[in-house]
């Protein structure tokens, strides 16, 4: 099985570095046809992670795989839209700073939906409900750069990326570097082999954005070219990831949560106490030795062992011997 994995593995990683090499080398005919090729084969893992990813919806236990494959589907329809307004491309003709807005919302929303996967791992979320929460967002920050006109401005076409394009760039890298702590502080919650490529996965997230912050005023230069690549290889680890969990090792993934649910039970049994045994118990006045030796009131006894609670009365027997009349 491990080697079957491990040869479906070699071929996808063959394919995909095919793939890479022929979309750089088109570089050498057109930028801007590399620019399409690469931006289409990433938007097209985003749908691919997004359609896998839904379809098994009810089998995800962690939520940090809805965030992804929720906001994987809305950061490609808006990296569809950057791709076919880019400068250059006669399908659709807007502004310069039209493509690097959406360009940017679309790594806000990435990578905010990255952490935010991570701190709600263990919470109930209604997939539905996030779904279309994702879509109205969608649809506000697509309305606040195209109609409103309200999203501060990214690329000027005389002084190339603007003071918020290039903060917003290193506070997506921030971003990324708070999920990498993340995913270290919960170092259990994902396997070893699937947190290795997450790691890789937000490195190559980081080393575009670094790139994508860079470029200044050459939208065709050799520093923008390696953002596309980086993210292109940022991509393709995510899809392993999801083939991973999905495909290629469910029952890894399925024994690693009854592992966890057992350590979780274990910790609760921990903390439990029970009282059980033979209790030497005074024959006259009911106190009940502990273990040291020293005398307890039963009352007493039960609730520092068991954290029971008592309410104290008296029985009728007692209630007339104590009050008689």
């Amino acid at each position: 099985m491990d080697s079957k994995i491990n040869v479906s593995k070699t071929h996808h990683f063959v394919l995909i570095s095919v793939l890479l090499v022929s979309i750089t080398l088109s570089r050498i005919y057109s930028y801007l046809l590399f620019h399409f090729l690469i931006e289409l084969s990433t938007i097209i893992i985003g749908f691919s992670i997004f359609s896998f990813l839904w379809i098994n919806k009810d089998r995800i236990t962690q939520n940090f795989y809805l965030f992804i494959g929720i906001s994987s589907l809305f950061a490609s329809l808006m990296d569809l839209i950057h791709t076919l307004t880019y400068q250059g491309m006669t399908i659709i003709m807007v502004s310069t700073d039209i493509p690097t807005q959406i360009w940017i919302a679309a790594r806000y929303l990435q990578s905010i939906s990255i952490v935010l996967g991570l701190m709600h791992q263990k919470k109930k979320i209604n997939p539905i409900s996030l779904f279309f929460s994702y879509l109205l967002l969608t649809i506000i920050i697509l309305c606040s750069i195209l109609w409103w006109k309200i999203f501060p401005e990214c690329f000027s076409a005389y002084d190339g990326l603007t003071s918020f394009k290039i903060v917003s760039e290193y506070i997506i890298i921030i971003i990324i570097h708070c999920a990498l702590l993340l995913i270290l502080k919960n170092i259990t919650s994902f396997d070893k082999q699937i947190k290795r490529y997450l790691m890789l996965f937000l490195t190559f997230f980081i080393l575009a954005e670094i790139c994508f912050s860079l470029y200044k005023t050459d939208i065709y230069g050799i520093i923008i070219m390696f953002g596309h690549i980086f993210r292109f290889i940022s991509a393709y680890f995510i899809m392993i990831i999801i083939l991973e969990i999905g495909i290629n090792a469910p029952q890894k993934t399925l024994y690693r949560q009854l592992q966890q649910r057992e350590e979780e039970l274990m910790q609760a049994l921990k903390d439990v106490k029970i009282l059980r045994g033979i209790l030497p118990i005074c024959a006259s006045c009911k106190q009940i030795r502990d273990e040291s030796g020293h005398w307890h009131q039963i009352d007493d006894y039960i609730h520092e062992q068991t954290e029971v609670d008592f309410t104290h009365g008296l029985c009728p027997h007692c209630e007339k011997k104590f009050t008689p009349e």
